[in-house]
């Protein structure tokens, strides 16, 4: 449902509120860690105020600041470490202190992608849709590879009322490998606005058969089916719609009255994930584990984060404890069939067969037709 919303944060939010109800049940499991493998990495603990289960969002936040503070402090004149304190400034619905960050962070480095993604994302808001498009675009120009972009241009250009353009960009990137859920629901949203109400329902049924609580998706099969004229299919998913709605709403009612901590959480996590690139591409990546190893113990449902430790495990080696990270991943998203093929990979590289095998399987069963599975295939006949 593509509302104009003035403070809407499309991508940011799709990334951290997908994982929030999870967050909760790891931070009270975090030692708890699947895989017969050697323990250690995920069960850390860190003997510091902001890493009890009493912090507040004082301390978490002051976190955040002293984490994007240190980087300014230590690589002076960079582009990227400006980009983490405007990243944490946007966070917080700091808008205008973003806005200067990013635009110093282009002073610095006229072809920086980040600084251009970031005024995006603050044109959005600001319901400057033609200004995002261009935004992105420059994005798009600098980094062909970002797979956010094609789903944030499609966005604006649905905003700004160009559907053709929306479903011309969004129908070549589903055919990707990088495609996503939300890419999926998003052209569906476009083909709603064209009035295509068969090809909307498709995608909407595609979107939804990966994520069964997408609520933007139900909402649009609903309006796609009252479009076609089938009250019956069009009232049972918008009946749908309401309960998670409704369910939705109640929950956020009871964080507000519990003070719910998750944003700060979110916040100090998400600052130590974008410090940690900044760490690697300075070349520090034992600062950089750190960071990342905190990110994750603060946001342990966190997906994003975790993939991001693994890469940097994997990366020098640590094979063992990239699996273990890769085991947390598919507990959170059973359904990533690039994970399972990753674990299948590790294990064999631990000649561990019975977890490479299974791994392999899994990967098999959730895509047999996939490109990628002929090497899943192969793991599985070298140790057989």
């Amino acid at each position: 449902m593509i509302t104009k919303l003035p403070r809407a944060r499309f991508w940011v939010l799709v990334a951290l509120l997908g994982a929030a109800v999870a967050t909760a049940f790891y931070l009270r499991r975090s030692n708890q860690v699947a895989g017969a493998l050697r323990p250690g990495l995920l069960q850390t603990s860190i003997d510091e105020p902001e890493f009890q289960p009493s912090a507040s969002q004082e301390q978490l936040l002051a976190l955040a600041q002293r984490t994007a503070a240190e980087l300014v402090t230590d690589y002076p004149g960079d582009a990227q470490a400006l980009n983490v304190q405007a990243r944490r400034h946007y966070l917080l619905i700091e808008t205008d202190a973003a806005v200067r960050l990013w635009r110093e962070c282009l002073d610095l480095d006229p072809d920086y992608p980040d600084a251009f993604f970031g005024l995006g994302l603050v044109a959005t808001d600001r319901g400057e849709y033609e200004e995002a498009i261009e935004r992105y675009q420059d994005v798009a120009r600098l980094d062909g590879d970002d797979p956010r972009v094609p789903v944030l241009l499609a966005k604006n250009l649905l905003l700004a009322g160009r559907a053709e353009d929306a479903v011309l960009i969004l129908e070549q990137h589903v055919t990707t490998q990088r495609t996503s859920v939300e890419a999926w629901e998003m052209l569906g949203q476009a083909h709603l606005q064209a009035q295509q109400f068969d090809r909307a329902a498709q995608c909407f049924e595609v979107a939804v058969e990966s994520l069964p609580t997408l609520r933007d998706a139900l909402y649009g099969l609903a309006r796609s089916h009252a479009g076609l004229g089938d009250t019956q299919k069009a009232e049972f998913y918008a009946e749908k719609f309401r309960k998670l709605d409704d369910a939705r709403r109640t929950k956020n009612n009871e964080d507000a009255q519990a003070g719910d901590p998750r944003f700060a959480w979110r916040v100090a996590a998400q600052t130590y994930a974008d410090a940690a690139r900044v760490r690697t591409a300075h070349g520090d990546a034992r600062r950089a584990e750190d960071h990342l190893l905190r990110a994750v113990l603060l946001q342990p449902a966190s997906t994003s984060h975790l993939e991001q430790l693994q890469r940097s495990l994997q990366e020098r080696g640590a094979d063992a404890e990239a699996a273990e990270v890769g085991e947390r991943i598919v507990q959170i998203a059973p359904q990533q069939l690039e994970q399972w093929l990753n674990l299948g990979w590790l294990y064999s590289k631990l000649q561990q067969p019975n977890q490479a095998i299974a791994a392999c399987k899994k990967a098999i069963e959730l895509n047999p037709d996939d490109p990628r599975c002929r090497q899943a295939h192969e793991i599985i006949q070298r140790f057989q």
